[in-house]
């Protein structure tokens, strides 16, 4: 079920760089109590690639998540070049590149596995909305000395702590600090950034007061005209037990090898029809070992997961609490057993009210932002100093700038 997350999103996104240290830990493998609705296609297999298609060769989309992180680039060593001066402050090549360091590790830490030049390809490609974001955040701390608007770092902390303990599972203050180090970020910086990111949170909350107006009649206008994010395609939950053929000796004849591990599958299809427990057989039988230690288990998916095709016809075609023939894959042989059956459906509106009124909501915000931004941008002057005609300026410390935080979590990424 899409439900409004796309629309959701795209608020959430524009106005990320206000308020988003948490969303390091999000990414880190943490969601909160309420997230998006999941997406049926990323649901299952949770437990194997013994059954998922393989993928067609591409450079992996930043946002997908893996357990790696990048090598940091070493920005701290970017030579103190000024890149735009904003009203005559000025955005080094060091805050710049330290800047995108922390967006490419937060959106791509899958990069890892990338060679150098995917690597440097990406922070090229983040460079530019890095650099428009630094502006716009150098526009509005100008506006926050202005309205002499002041965050305490006690204050940051707390809000941090309240956040973690949203989180699902919560997360206390140690767990934070772990996780923010694992992804080069030390607890200091993240308080900084999140202090600054309520400054500006606290300034724009000026500029939408009395301007947002979003009511359920709002939200169900969009739900009737937007029916198709809120469908739930069809699901089973199955669980499988795999018997791959064994060839220990190159020079022996394959084809021997399946009839022996097609009559094992054979034997133990008997086994299940005459009582024997599914899930001990796929524990003893572990042809794949993630699925085999959840008792064959593979949780709910859909037509359209990425599994290979002749498991998923096999079992759509089962309802629950029955159990395939032998069905033969790329893997070797299994058997099949549905558990559960989701049919289609769509989410009634009062189910999703909440998550449009918000979607809406951050939406109207985004606007009001912008365009505030926007007028900022046209009182100030903005200069872009030349690559031939860099000036130089004396090192001194800039605070860490918060990062834009990543799109809500897909379903079954905890």
């Amino acid at each position: 079920m899409k439900e409004s997350t796309e629309r959701t999103s795209r608020g959430i996104q524009a106005l990320g760089w206000c308020l988003s240290i948490l969303l390091i830990v999000s990414a880190a493998g943490c969601r909160k109590e309420a997230p998006p609705a999941p997406e049926p296609n990323d649901a299952a297999p949770s437990a194997t690639t013994e059954l998922q298609a393989a993928p067609e060769a591409e450079t992996p989309a930043p946002d997908a998540p893996t357990q790696e992180t990048p090598e940091p680039v070493a920005a701290a060593d970017e030579p103190e070049i000024v890149v735009v001066t904003v009203d005559g402050a000025e955005i080094t090549e060091k805050q710049l590149g330290l800047a995108v360091d922390l967006e490419a590790r937060r959106r791509g830490p899958q990069l890892a596995q990338m060679p150098p030049q995917i690597i440097e390809q990406f922070r090229k490609q983040l460079r530019p909305q890095v650099l428009d974001r630094l502006i716009a955040e150098r526009l509005l701390t100008g506006q926050i000395e202005v309205a002499n608007i002041v965050v305490t770092e006690e204050e940051a902390v707390a809000a941090i702590e309240a956040q973690g303990a949203g989180l699902n599972p919560p997360k206390n203050l140690d767990e934070i600090k772990a996780i923010l180090l694992a992804r080069g970020l030390t607890f200091e910086e993240a308080v900084e950034q999140y202090r600054q990111g309520l400054c500006r949170k606290k300034l724009l909350e000026a500029q939408w007061a009395g301007k947002i107006d979003v009511n359920d009649t709002d939200a169900k206008t969009y739900y009737e005209k937007n029916t198709q994010q809120f469908e739930s395609p069809e699901q089973v939950r199955a669980s499988h037990i795999l018997i791959k053929p064994q060839v220990s000796d190159p020079n022996s004849d394959p084809n021997l090898a399946k009839v022996a591990a097609r009559a094992k599958a054979e034997k133990l299809l008997g086994q299940i029809k005459e009582g024997a427990d599914f899930a001990e057989l796929a524990r003893a039988n572990p042809g794949d070992p993630r699925s085999a230690a959840q008792g064959g288990d593979l949780g709910f998916f859909t037509r359209d997961a990425r599994l290979v095709t002749p498991f998923k016809e096999a079992a759509f075609a089962l309802q629950p609490g029955e159990v395939s023939d032998i069905v033969e894959s790329q893997f070797g042989y299994h058997i099949i057993k549905v558990t559960e059956r989701k049919e289609a459906s769509v989410a009634p509106f009062e189910e999703v009210k909440a998550q449009i009124v918000q979607g809406l909501t951050d939406e109207e915000k985004n606007e009001i932002a912008k365009a505030y931004v926007d007028a900022l941008r046209e009182k100030a002057t903005i200069v872009h100093v030349s690559d031939d005609e860099p000036k130089a300026v004396a090192p001194a410390p800039t605070p860490m700038t918060p990062v834009t935080p990543p799109k809500p979590a897909d379903a079954n990424t905890n």
